[in-house]
């Protein structure tokens, strides 16, 4: 007898169309049964996926119990930066020339108007949904580096970067407001390397906070 368990159902559904089921009785009840197994399993693989992907969304809906004044700050440091880091972008498209530059002024502007919604959704509740959102905006603040063939400095809300440049040694800024940096292929641009201190103290917070809720 055929093995139909090689066959997937689209295939054992137009082979039940066509089979003469008073000539091969017996092949025909092996292949409503192969279908009804296989329609049960693929049943409980959809299952399965739902069920997943509830879990997913009640786990990123669960509420975290943070430090509120620590949630006001980052909230409103973040998107008074992103907001003049969106003035500040505003005000240059007039004076950019060439589609690249065009579409990374694009990308700092995605990331600033991303920057609102994720600190918006934080002081609104402090959900794990919310504060993944927000570690990944503050993990893309953490890494300075700067050199003749690509460089990289998105610092917004309140930083403090600490940073060692080829031309100028070590240098550090703490400031309130918004910087934005990215260079490919500036010949003239020295090396430098360092991080946002403020960016790493707020991640590894938020890393914390979702790691408590991991253990229970």
């Amino acid at each position: 007898m055929f093995d139909y368990s090689t066959c997937s159902l689209d295939e054992l559904y137009q082979v039940k169309m066509d089979i003469n089921k008073d000539a091969f009785p017996e092949r025909y009840q092996a292949l409503c049964q192969m279908i009804q197994a296989k329609e049960s399993a693929l049943k409980n693989r959809c299952h399965d996926v739902e069920a997943s992907r509830q879990e997913l969304n009640s786990e990123n809906d669960e509420v975290v119990e943070l430090n509120q004044w620590m949630v006001r700050f980052l909230s409103v440091s973040t998107i008074g930066g992103s907001f003049l880091g969106i003035t500040s972008i505003s005000a240059s498209f007039a004076s950019i020339s060439g589609a690249f530059s065009y579409l990374i002024y694009v990308v700092f502007l995605v990331l600033y108007v991303a920057g609102i919604v994720v600190a918006v959704r934080l002081f609104e509740k402090t959900t794990v949904g919310a504060i993944k959102a927000n570690l990944l905006f503050w993990l893309a603040q953490v890494p300075i580096f700067m050199s003749p063939v690509l460089g990289y400095q998105l610092s917004n809300g309140f930083f403090a970067n600490f940073w060692i440049s080829s031309s100028d040694g070590f240098q550090f800024a703490a400031l309130i407001g918004s910087v934005f940096n990215f260079s490919f292929f500036q010949l003239e641009q020295p090396w430098a390397l360092g991080i946002n201190v403020v960016a790493i103290a707020v991640v590894l917070y938020f890393h914390a906070a979702l790691q408590s809720v991991a253990k229970h």
